[in-house]
């Protein structure tokens, strides 16, 4: 009751809603929402924790053109948060981090935009008692609120609350990126700002620290504010360090915490350095799996302790922000997210297993250029040599994998954006056509990759660190690439004319260049099938910038180690 009461009173400061009134009194034909209070246990640190309260509404009765006009508000892609972190560290930019405290809170609606709202539990009984003089008009039924500021649920709050701030970041002389709208720049003489959104949470690059205090003052006029400055910084549940030796990600407390309900700190399990088995039998096992019945999905839930939605959910999460080493499993095992099935379900529990033993895995973002770094060398015999030179800026290693699927023998492309060395983008996706051969498979993977190559161009350009030369994109299948240069179609290849055009096209104009590499340094192979464990960690090794670790008992490297060891 008191974690609600506490709730009340705040929103009653920020003059979030109106005191009660009857009913009788909305104009006829409002939508009255419910409302709706969410509890949430914080974690205070040294075994105390907060029970908190926060009063929502329920807008899923809301009616677009009816309730409101538009609720879209943009939120930076992560991989936006990748590059412009691999940009501070190679020009030398300083990362701080914003929170604005209850942001719809603060958002003032327009008259016509304000929503009526059925009481919470016990308002009445906590008005009266905040307010004893207030005397409430009779009501001959039921008393309910008019909101004055933006309330969360509701479906355009979060327009609501990005008009608000967008107007600040305007005022203040900034620019929305035209690739991410959520990233805002502003650029004078030597000055740098960039600045990225994540509603109410955003992380701020300045050039030089006097920047970060200006915009601090200017915000904190609007705006009640909470900082983070320094070499550890958390944003969302990512973890940044930086230092001289440059700037690294990773989510090692966020995983330790997604293992503990499966793997009790302390408690034996059997390790693996393979997210997927690589076995032929077991491709064969996923081709004849069949969803679970009722009964035997109770059953298998309760085994591994969630339904299969929230163990995938939780695991793609990981995947998406740091983890690429088991993106091709979750690719693959998507499949029976419709039809659960135990082969689905020991599927997940092999990817967990895999981040138990590999927990600290962190992307490093070196100072400065690493050319003298950013050799890729494989060495399979004494007399062989193998090695690719991977530029300082903007890189790509594209590949296929043809008809791998027994099911519906669809091909998977994968791909590996690099900046200075680092990745700042992964992907692996399901081809949507059947590729009749590997060289059409890897054409369709270029085009895919090609799309990203031409969106963090435009990015970096409206950033203000446009990329000079073409984008160098590394094929290991040299009939793709002899039909980049060829620049025209042939009767072999007219299946695919219009992304083929599309690739001769940028090709011409310098946006790219295909060079050849061996599948040997392939980087991007481990995404589109399953590969063996010292092959997963010497490609890893390489895209996550292993060789630009900080040194050993620095300050940086020991913060590293401040939940688990690092991967070996």
């Amino acid at each position: 009751m008191s974690s609600l009461f506490e709730n009340y009173t705040k929103n009653a400061k920020s003059h979030t809603f109106t005191a009660p009134f009857p009913v009788e009194d909305v104009p006829s034909g409002a939508n009255i929402l419910r409302s709706v209070v969410n509890h949430r246990v914080k974690d205070l640190g040294n075994d105390t924790y907060d029970l908190y309260s926060r009063h929502c509404a329920n807008g899923s009765t809301m009616v677009k053109g009816l309730d409101y006009k538009e609720s879209y508000a943009a939120i930076a892609v992560i991989d936006s948060c990748r590059i412009v972190i691999a940009i501070a560290s190679r020009y030398g930019l300083v990362i701080f981090i914003i929170d604005i405290k209850n942001a719809f809170q603060t958002t003032l609606l327009h008259p016509d935009e304000r929503i009526y709202l059925h009481l919470p539990p016990y308002y009445l009984q906590w008005f009266r008692e905040t307010y004893p003089n207030h005397v409430l008009p009779p009501a001959k039924t039921i008393y309910v609120l008019q909101s004055i500021h933006a309330v969360q649920g509701t479906k355009p709050a979060g327009k609501q609350w990005s008009d608000q701030i967008t107007s600040l970041f305007r005022a203040m002389g900034m620019k929305k990126n035209a690739t991410d709208n959520a990233v805002w720049v502003s650029k004078r003489g030597k000055d740098t700002i960039i600045l990225l959104s994540e509603t109410d949470d955003f992380m701020l690059l300045v050039s030089r620290k006097q920047l970060y205090l200006d915009i601090k003052a200017r915000i904190e006029k609007s705006y009640d504010i909470t900082m983070q400055e320094g070499p550890i910084l958390q944003y969302l549940n990512l973890q940044i360090i930086q230092s001289d030796a440059g700037i690294s990600i990773d989510q090692t407390q966020h995983i330790l915490k997604m293992l503990e309900p499966h793997y009790p700190k302390g408690s034996p399990f059997t390790k693996t350095d393979i997210p997927f088995r690589t076995d032929r039998a077991y491709e064969q096992e996923l081709s004849d799996a069949v969803p679970a019945s009722s009964s035997e999905l109770q059953l298998l839930e309760k085994e591994y302790g969630a339904s299969y939605a929230t163990l995938y959910g939780q695991l793609l999460h990981v995947a998406t922000v740091t983890r690429p080493q088991i993106s091709y499993a979750l690719l693959r095992l998507g499949k029976f997210q419709s039809g659960p099935c135990k082969t689905g379900f020991d599927g997940l529990k092999r990817i967990f297993r895999y981040l138990a033993t590999h927990p600290n895995i962190p992307i490093m973002y070196p100072k400065g250029p690493q050319s003298h770094r950013n050799i890729l060398t494989f060495i399979p015999h004494l007399k062989d040599k193998e090695s690719i030179s991977i530029p300082t800026t903007l890189s790509q290693l594209c590949d296929a994998n043809c008809a791998t699927d027994l099911t519906d023998r669809k091909s998977i492309s994968s791909c590996i954006t690099l900046f200075n060395g680092s990745t700042i983008s992964w992907k692996a996706t399901k081809q949507l056509a059947i590729a009749t051969s590997t060289t059409d498979a890897e054409t369709r993977s270029l085009f895919t990759g090609l799309k990203k190559v031409l969106t963090f161009r435009n990015f970096l350009r409206h950033l203000g660190f446009p990329e000079q030369e073409p984008t160098v994109i590394f094929e290991d299948n040299q009939g793709t690439s002899d039909i980049v240069h060829a620049g025209r179609l042939t009767p072999r290849v007219k299946h695919i004319d219009i992304p083929l055009c599309f690739i001769h096209d940028h090709h011409k104009q310098g946006s790219f260049d295909v060079k050849r590499c061996h599948t040997t340094l392939m980087l991007a192979d481990g995404l589109n099938k399953a590969l063996a464990g010292p092959v997963i960690k010497r490609h890893s090794d390489h895209y996550t910038g292993k060789r630009f670790y900080p040194k050993q008992n620095s300050p940086h490297h020991n913060a590293l180690l401040a939940y688990a060891p690092l991967s070996p």
